[in-house]
């Protein structure tokens, strides 16, 4: 970055380093120091550095939030970047982006439930993934699906998007179960999935 005459454009990244996804932490903020290394190699933004900026959002509103405000107000940040789960996501979509006038980039798949001209999505939304895999799961498994998952945003999404996709392939919902984030008896779920 020496090269540079100009200072960085600094670039939040909320990543998950601790709580339930934070298994995933490290490899999204390589991710994104790779890229940043990549654009920089390539003379940068507007004959700018880009600087990432990384702190843990926690994987919760609650400490996500105000991870995000930090690295707006304090760290000076131009842009945020994150978050993985979409409790997270939302929250600071509309506690922080759109308050503070921030661009704020997507780079998960999400249930496509935020509206706001500062945020920017660039991966897939349910409905390219689930209508896909809904009628290939239906040929190879048959047409009775029982469909679960953690009581949040996302899996709400998702199996909205499969009881769609499963309804127009003449499929049948046999069952639906949300369980706290994180708390899922894998055991119990099985059997009620085996009646």
């Amino acid at each position: 970055m020496n090269h540079f005459l100009k200072p960085p454009i600094k670039v939040g990244l909320l990543a998950p380093l601790s709580g339930i996804v934070g298994l995933y932490g490290t490899e999204i903020s390589r991710a994104a120091k790779i890229a940043a290394d990549i654009v920089n190699e390539e003379g940068g933004v507007l004959g700018r550095p880009l600087e990432i900026i990384i702190a843990d959002d926690g994987s919760i509103p609650q400490t996500a939030v105000p991870a995000a405000q930090n690295l707006i107000k304090d760290q000076k940040c131009h842009a945020l970047i994150g978050n993985l789960l979409s409790n997270s996501r939302i929250s600071v979509a509309y506690q922080v982006a759109e308050p503070l006038k921030i661009p704020y980039l997507n780079f998960s798949f999400y249930e496509g439930s935020i509206s706001s001209p500062y945020f920017f999505h660039f991966a897939a939304l349910p409905n390219q993934q689930i209508d896909k895999m809904i009628p290939y799961m239906l040929e190879l498994k048959g047409p009775k699906m029982f469909l679960a998952g953690s009581d949040y945003e996302w899996p709400h999404g998702s199996i909205d998007a499969a009881k769609k996709a499963l309804e127009k392939c003449g499929g049948e919902v046999v069952g639906e179960e949300y369980y706290p984030l994180g708390e899922a008896d894998i055991k119990s779920l099985l059997n009620e999935v085996a009646k």
